[in-house]
């Protein structure tokens, strides 16, 4: 087995969680960024496209926090397809990372990087304006604004109104968010 197969195998084995979240994860980010060659490994790792949507996040969160200059050297629209993926799977277990964690506007923490990937970001969440699949918030750490009808098509729209900078807020029930979505999807 590769290197990389082998290192992405490392990722997916430890976790989101553990790397991310656990106490001590600052030592579990050094150890797996511990030599040049790892470096470029993670952004190898990002950009294969032949490994898991999880490795690939997990090293791009990797790279987030030690290195992100990687910006000016992997595509805005590779990490836009790694983070649509990760979104949509929750691959950060928390979808208050996503977004509407702290009101209606909020991005939350992994949707602010959504974001920055501009166009590539909007081409991807376009589609899923129509998306009624529920979102599912768990947890005592999942305090959200009104979280108990959040879909798909919600989160879209919350990022494409950031990514158009658009006055919309997604406030009210889900009859009322659909109104907004659909002032949102004309725009398009």
């Amino acid at each position: 087995m590769s290197d990389l197969k082998n290192l992405c195998n490392r990722l997916t084995d430890i976790g989101y969680h553990a790397i991310f979240r656990h106490p001590g994860n600052e030592a579990v980010i050094d150890t797996l960024w511990d030599n040049r060659e790892k470096r470029g490994n993670m952004e190898a790792l990002v950009t294969d496209n032949t490994l898991s949507w999880l490795c690939r996040f997990i090293a791009s969160e990797i790279l987030f926090k030690k290195d992100v200059t990687f910006l000016y050297r992997i595509s805005n629209k590779v990490l836009a397809d790694v983070y649509l993926h990760a979104a949509l799977e929750n691959y950060s277990g928390q979808m208050s990372d996503w977004g509407f964690r702290l009101g209606p506007d909020d991005l939350g923490d992994l949707g602010k990087r959504i974001i920055i990937f501009e166009d590539a970001s909007l081409e991807n969440w376009r589609p899923y304006l129509t998306d009624d699949r529920k979102i599912t918030y768990i947890g005592f750490l999942e305090q959200v604004y009104h979280h108990d009808d959040y879909r798909i098509k919600d989160i879209a729209c919350l990022y494409l109104i950031h990514l158009k900078r658009l006055s919309f807020v997604l406030e009210g029930d889900a009859k009322e968010r659909d109104k907004v979505i659909e002032q949102v999807s004309k725009q398009f």
